[in-house]
Order: structure tokens, then C-alpha cells, then sequence
């Protein structure tokens, strides 16, 4: 896709984002429209943005903020226990070193941690923990912090 110099998105990259969406889900769409779900990162909220979903008849839901962890399947299902998982690879080689850990190391414990964490298992409990599949609101419901 793209990039940007300081590496943060922007409306531009959203827009660019938004495209390569369209072009790759338009051919698998079943009736008139697809819905898009995003967080509330402003490079969704552009004009441009919704223009181009407009004319593609593609449907807009951005989740409310702060709930990512409860409601992308992704989120709940992997890269939650992929951030414990890494952490404990990087963990482990702090035990065995006196020196600092070295940017070298990132990769091979990154890689560790990926591949016993990102699986298909966790892709469908990511779906079920998120209420989506099976549909499950009460999933998330109860994990809401509300008095």
C-alpha cells in the first residue's frame, strides 16, 4: 500500500486504504452493499473518505472509542495474546542476558510469538469473543466495566 514520512496515518493514506478495500472486496460482495467497520482514527472521518463510500455504496460503522479491545475479532482473539506472548519471548531473553536486548532479537521473538499465536483457533474465538460469530451481544456486554 502506502506509507508516510513520519510513519503516522493521515487522510491521505485512509483515503488510499479505503480504495485498496474496495478494490479488493467489490467482486465478493452479495447484494448492494458492504459495510465497513472502523475505530474512530480521524483518517476515517474525512470527507473524501465518505465520498468515495457513498459512491461505492459501501456502509460506514464506526465503533465507539476505547472499544477495539471489545469488539475487533482481531483484537480480542490475537493480538491481545500476541502482546503478552511477545512480551514473555522478550522476557526470556532479558533472563539469559546481561547486556541490553538488541534490535536483532525483535524479529526471531516477534516471529516466535506470531506463529504460536496468530492461528486459525484464535482467528474464530477472536470472531466469537467479539459476539460476531456466533451473534452474541451479551459477549461483550459483560465485559463492560458500567455501574
Amino acid at each position: 500500500l502506502s506509507v508516510s514520512k513520519n510513519s503516522w496515518t493521515n487522510n491521505a493514506l485512509g483515503l488510499e486504504w479505503l480504495k485498496h478495500f474496495d478494490a479488493h472486496t467489490r467482486a465478493q460482495t452479495v447484494g448492494a452493499h458492504r459495510l465497513l467497520i472502523v475505530d474512530g482514527h480521524k483518517s476515517h472521518s474525512s470527507h473524501e473518505f465518505h465520498k468515495h463510500c457513498e459512491e461505492e455504496k459501501i456502509i460506514v460503522l464506526c465503533m465507539p472509542a476505547h472499544s477495539s479491545h471489545l469488539l475487533q475479532p482481531l483484537d480480542v482473539g490475537c493480538f491481545s495474546p500476541l502482546k503478552r506472548a511477545y512480551s514473555d519471548e522478550i522476557s526470556g531473553l532479558a533472563r539469559y542476558s546481561s547486556k541490553q536486548i538488541k534490535k536483532e532479537a525483535f524479529l526471531p521473538a516477534f516471529k516466535a510469538a506470531f506463529e504460536r499465536l496468530i492461528t486459525k483457533e484464535n482467528i474464530y474465538a477472536g470472531f466469537r469473543g467479539a459476539g460476531l460469530v456466533p451473534h452474541n451481544p451479551e459477549a461483550v456486554i459483560l465485559k463492560l466495566d458500567v455501574v
